[in-house]
């Protein structure tokens, strides 16, 4: 590159892509995106588990996968920009491997 024009007339984005993941620049989350045995999709954050809990046209709600005592959650558009989180966990994160993009449990 020899010339360049760096001014945006725009705000930076929300978040970025890379692969099956991306980072949210207003919460620094990287979110990785797994499957588990039976299909359904889970997303882990900092070595916690997450599971969709409802969805809507717009968002989906995704909570801690170790049940009702955890309040750790996240809200995601639909465009994939997390708009709510709250990642203060009670626990332990669980004991998991990734093998070839699947969710193993030990």
């Amino acid at each position: 590159m020899t010339k360049g024009n760096l001014n945006h007339t725009h705000n930076p984005p929300s978040y970025m892509i890379h692969g099956d993941s991306y980072v949210s620049s207003r919460r620094m989350s990287y979110v990785h995106w797994v499957t588990k045995k039976n299909g359904k999709k889970l997303a882990i954050i900092s070595g916690f588990t997450f599971y969709c809990d409802k969805s809507n046209t717009k968002t989906e709600h995704w909570k801690c996968t170790f049940g009702r005592k955890c309040r750790a959650y996240f809200l995601l558009t639909k465009t994939c920009e997390m708009v709510r989180s709250n990642f203060d966990h009670d626990h332990a994160p669980p004991n998991f491997i990734i093998h070839d993009g699947n969710y193993i449990k030990v």
